[in-house]
């Protein structure tokens, strides 16, 4: 299928960077990328970082891969406080970019990334005398912004590198305020190209944020980059990306169906939460999916009674945890194929604690054959996140999608092979039809009791209604060619009630650390 992809969007998450740092030449990482950045040192204070005069090529930052923030502690200390982020794979690869702005301390963090459970950020009221707030959210996809806000000044801060964290040592006499005349601002005012196809982390082996390097089962994730680039319209689509992955067929454009590593009836989960077992998948919308998670092997047991091939996990898309994002993009295709779509997300309070996503869709496409019916879908699938409080989150899902399409059962089969027919013959009547409404809604909770131990509660409701009015295919007199159609008429509602309840800990037995998921 040929598609024609017009995309207009605005968005407020962009990398703005401005760093004061003592230096006489200014690095280029492309010709809209001039960035140079404080290296890092372990304990040495931020003014002698700025005297060492290095700077990196947006392709060194690149080179560097993205490293997963797991854990934010704020300390108390006698000279002010020390945050501290925890890594997985070592600090020594974070790259902090500090500057003033007016009594905040802003410390952005390039190719870094939070982990799942603080994704919606980490905020703290008043941590230490002097200091009024200290905030981490996630930036764009690959940078971390720490803002720290002084009383009467912008605090000042020094950046320890460590094994498992990097820690800020912050005191509330800033002098980042007074620096000297000599210093020059460095303004990084572009993106650099960034590897949006590789996601260090996947859920669904283990229910827990992992980098997939330390999970031993097999699991391959399609990010959302890849699905735009593709402009996949189906799952059958997305999934040709995936190996051992074969789409077992469409029966009759009403259910679609999966084999993995030789196995049928696979199961479609959404969010982890299966909707109508291993048979009878309605097909999924594309429009709001942040990624395609695919587990193969019997670990798929972890969900349930399953086919041992695997299962395929739709992560869907959340609500930005900073910025806005407006987007409208109109594809257009063969066969008639018209299918605007909008994906909308912003804050709803002004403290950013209440946040929305909008992703809606509208698609009408002729078929091959000459039906009297076309395909025609509509989507709506709104998401609303509050942060109730710094330990305690929710988040509420809705999606609702409608669809309408020709009852086709494709061709019969007539001796070593199917009948020698045109191209857009119909076996079935022309005015088969198929429809089908379907409605996903629940909600998401989650709450840390300290930085290592947390309870996550969540539920759905699924109704699927399906009907079709058909002429289903029987006997096939090879000799005349006579078909033999019997009339049908199908009316199912089906209906899923899920609760899911988990404890997630981590604890260290000596040098060795364990994730425990109960």
């Amino acid at each position: 299928m040929k598609l024609l992809s017009v995309l207009l969007f605005a968005s407020v998450s962009g990398l703005v960077v401005v760093s004061s740092v003592r230096a006489e030449e200014q690095v280029s990482g492309g010709e809209d990328f001039p960035i140079s950045l404080i290296p890092q040192f372990p304990n040495r204070e931020l003014n002698n970082l700025k005297q060492n005069n290095i700077s990196y090529s947006a392709a060194d930052l690149m080179a560097q891969g993205v490293t997963r923030v797991t854990g934010v502690e704020i300390i108390q200390t006698d000279e002010g406080l020390e945050l501290i982020l925890e890594t997985v794979a070592g600090s020594e690869r974070l790259v902090p970019l500090i500057v003033p702005e007016g009594n905040d301390l802003v410390v952005e963090i390039l190719d870094a990334t939070l982990a799942f459970a603080i994704r919606n950020g980490v905020t703290e009221l008043d941590p230490a005398p002097g200091i009024t707030q200290v905030t981490v959210n996630q930036g764009d996809e690959n940078s971390i912004r720490v803002s720290i806000t002084g009383e009467n000044q912008a605090p000042s801060a020094e950046i320890i590198t460590g094994r498992d964290d990097l820690v800020l040592s912050v005191t509330p006499d800033g002098t980042a305020a007074d620096e000297p005349d000599d210093s020059i601002n460095v303004i990084a005012t572009g993106q650099g190209a960034e590897d949006e196809y590789f996601v260090p982390d996947a859920s669904t082996a283990t229910r827990t944020d992992t980098p997939i390097r330390d999970i031993p089962q097999s699991i391959q994730v399609i990010p959302q980059q890849v699905i735009e680039d593709q402009q996949a319209i189906g799952l059958d689509e997305v999934l040709t990306n995936v190996s051992g992955v074969i789409n077992g067929g469409r029966s009759s454009n009403a259910e679609e169906e999966f084999n993995i590593r030789g196995f049928s009836d696979t199961s479609v989960l959404r969010d982890g939460f299966r909707q109508f077992g291993s048979q009878g998948q309605n097909f999924a919308e594309t429009a709001n999916l942040e990624r395609v998670e695919v587990l193969k092997g019997p670990a798929s047991i972890l969900y349930g009674e399953i086919e041992p091939g695997g299962i395929i996990n739709l992560v869907t898309k959340k609500p930005l945890s900073e910025g806005s994002l407006y987007e409208a993009t109109l594809q257009l295709g063969d066969d008639a194929l018209v299918s605007p779509q909008i994906d909308f997300s912003d804050a709803l309070t002004s403290d950013g604690s209440l946040r929305y996503r909008l992703n809606a869709l509208y698609r009408h496409e002729n078929s091959f054959r000459n039906f009297e019916q076309d395909f025609e879908r509509f989507f709506v699938a709104p998401v609303i996140s509050w942060q109730i409080g710094d330990r305690t989150d929710i988040t509420f899902q809705l999606d609702y999608t409608d669809d309408e399409s020709p009852f086709d059962s494709g061709l019969p089969a007539s001796g070593d092979g199917i009948f020698d027919v045109s191209f857009d013959s119909i076996i079935n009547q022309d005015d088969s039809v198929v429809e089908s409404e379907l409605i996903n809604v629940g909600y998401d909770l989650e709450h840390r009791f300290s930085d290592n131990w947390q309870l996550r509660n969540a539920f759905r409701f699924s109704d699927r209604d399906n009907f079709s009015n058909a002429t289903l295919v029987g006997e096939v007199d090879e000799e005349t060619g006579i078909i033999l159609q019997s009339p049908a008429t199908q009316d199912v509602d089906i209906q899923n009630y899920t609760l899911q309840t988990n404890v997630v800990g981590k604890f260290d037995t000596g040098s060795v650390k364990h994730t425990l998921l109960f």
